[in-house]
């Protein structure tokens, strides 16, 4: 059987105002726990509650960038593909988690239609595309897959 990746929920930053945004990477970091998230979710904390009114735009781009690099390196660790990242979708678009079924397909060792096409024993990173336009990926070692992604 193989292991579904991790879905979250997406927000939208341009309908929220600098503290619901910065509270929403407060509640990715405080839910998912990675290593290390301490001491960005401090930093949100005491930025939501007044400490850091004063400080400028360098601080918060910072801030969110080390908050998508962290829960970004936690998903890869967790579900042991380089295919998801978290951050905006899009410049300006909604945040969340969200994978790469592009980049899945240039890196792929096989291209199929269906899983069945796959060889006996095979070993590697399989993409498929189906006929409605859906993308999928999974991993092989000696035959045995494990499923990366499925982009519906």
């Amino acid at each position: 059987m193989s292991k579904c990746p991790i879905l979250g929920s997406a927000f939208d930053p341009d309908q929220m105002n600098a503290i619901e945004r910065v509270q929403a990477y407060v509640d990715e970091l405080r839910y998912y726990r990675p290593r290390g998230f301490g001491k960005l979710a401090r930093e949100g904390e005491e930025f939501i509650q007044g400490s850091h009114i004063g400080a400028g735009a360098d601080f918060h781009n910072e801030w969110f960038n080390d908050c998508d690099a962290l829960l970004t390196d936690w998903a890869r660790r967790v579900e042991r593909h380089d295919y998801i990242s978290f951050g905006p979708f899009d410049p300006g678009g909604a945040v969340g988690f969200y994978v790469s079924a592009e980049s899945a397909r240039e890196e792929a060792d096989l291209i199929v239609d269906d899983l069945s096409e796959v060889p006996r024993g095979f070993t590697g990173l399989v993409v498929g595309v189906t006929d409605h336009g859906n993308v999928y990926a999974y991993r092989y070692s000696r035959g045995k897959s494990r499923e990366l992604f499925a982009v519906v």
